[in-house]
């Protein structure tokens, strides 16, 4: 009888399931020490001040992701709020793909697809990134998108979602090789590949006809010529710690399925790629693979009597995941801290220093960043030349360092400025004003 309930009401479930971590990840909207805060602040200068990306400012990614922040803010006003909520609904959104997907990847069981959404949820990968704005939840978004309409056989919107995906984030080319492997099966590769082809060729030459020799420097060759070659980021633990279970059970799946290596394939594959693709590795990029861990873990456990350990197995992930689910939904006090200290200085007008918290400071009180230098990484300092003496020659009213955020690179410039606090956390950071003449 139970059963039966599920099965009936299932549309109800997945409603109310996705309404209630609607309003959990509302509740738990807080000022986090992520890049989302460079992207908050250059969407709010781009409406308010009517910055222009790649001209008006550096800005390493595609356009989607900015403008559509930016339209989140013309409609629901600036805030951190309405910021937050951009990546809220499609990441819950992209959870009620993977229930849609299943039923296709999957057909042996009906529960399946309820179970792949539940499962999908309480990630901790889900749980910690869900309602951060990297961008890649627009990005997964509609490159599940065009994989569902990859299987309805609509074969030229699947082409235009994908497209539309990877202006988000250039990481869904990934995905490009699995649409083209279910097109295929399906005898719809050749009108796939050609809307794929027509409108990443119209979306390129748009931004390129808009945006100038400056949209391939910023988005493409900075990232070849400078992340790339620049140090390996030691995301390894990270990735085993929240992924080991899932590929254990990705594998053990394929033990007993040794006829479906394509379901088990899609995970490892799109992983093993990001590894070797970049050497500085994010945790977020891994989340494209999600998605089909979730989607064999779901069917694997319905299918197994082992379904105690495996709910022992995920449980041990959510514990391995704690820390970063704990920081991603709470209030980083560090970033208050900052924010109510230099509130209480009326008359400066300039900030720069840690990217993240120079944005949320420039963002939450108004300040601006000299020459509109909203992303001053250090990898784009060193990269970019000249840009180190702009930065100087502005003197900013106040420089923020961190952790992560080395003030040694600046030499002799913090001679200009005086201490005037510290604050432990993550990041630990210390503050400047500049000295009065």
């Amino acid at each position: 009888m139970i059963i039966d309930f599920f099965k009936i009401h299932e549309k109800k479930i997945i409603f109310f399931l996705l309404l209630i971590f609607f309003i959990i990840k509302i509740l738990l909207i807080f000022p986090t020490f992520s890049d989302e805060n460079i992207y908050f602040n250059m969407a709010k200068n781009i409406l308010e001040n009517k910055l222009v990306p790649y001209s008006d400012f550096f800005y390493a990614h595609p356009p989607l992701q900015i403008y559509s922040i930016s339209l989140f803010f013309m409609f629901l006003g600036i805030s951190l709020f309405s910021g937050k909520l951009f990546p809220i609904i499609f990441s819950l959104s992209s959870a009620y793909l993977v229930y849609e997907i299943s039923k296709h990847i999957v057909k042996k069981d009906s529960k399946i697809p309820l179970i792949s959404i539940f499962f999908f949820l309480i990630t901790p990968q889900f749980l910690s990134f869900s309602s951060i704005g990297y961008g890649m939840w627009p990005a997964i978004f509609f490159g599940l998108l065009s994989l569902l309409l990859t299987f309805k056989e609509k074969p030229y919107l699947s082409g235009f979602f994908l497209v539309i995906g990877f202006f988000y984030r250039y990481l869904m080319i990934f995905y490009f090789p699995i649409l083209m492997y279910y097109s295929i099966k399906r005898g719809q590769h050749k009108k796939f590949f050609i809307s794929f082809l027509v409108f990443i060729s119209v979306f390129c030459i748009m931004f390129y006809l808009s945006y100038g020799n400056n949209f391939l420097i910023q988005t493409v060759n900075y990232h070849v010529f400078s992340k790339t070659n620049n140090f390996v980021n030691p995301i390894i633990l990270e990735y085993l710690a929240l992924n080991s279970p899932l590929i254990f059970v990705t594998l053990l799946f394929f033990y007993y399925n040794k006829k479906e290596i394509e379901i088990i394939a899609i995970p490892l594959l799109l992983d093993i790629f990001i590894f070797l693709f970049f050497k500085q590795n994010f945790y977020h990029y891994f989340l494209l693979s999600l998605p089909f861990y979730i989607i064999i873990f779901s069917r694997f456990f319905i299918e197994t009597e082992y379904k105690f350990g495996l709910i022992l197995l995920f449980l041990f992930m959510i514990f391995a995941g704690r820390n970063t689910i704990i920081f991603h939904n709470s209030p980083n006090q560090v970033m208050i801290s900052t924010e109510t200290l230099i509130a209480s200085y009326l008359d400066e007008r300039s900030v720069f220093g840690d990217p993240i918290l120079s944005n949320y400071i420039s963002f939450k009180l108004n300040l601006s960043i000299p020459h509109n230098n909203f992303d001053g990484d250090i990898n784009r300092i060193m990269y970019e030349q000249g840009l180190l003496e702009e930065i100087k020659s502005s003197n900013p009213d106040f420089f923020i360092e961190s952790s992560q955020y080395n003030g040694n690179n600046f030499g002799e410039f913090l001679k200009k400025y005086s201490k005037i606090s510290n604050f432990d956390g993550f990041p630990n950071v210390t503050i400047y004003v500049l000295n009065s003449s």
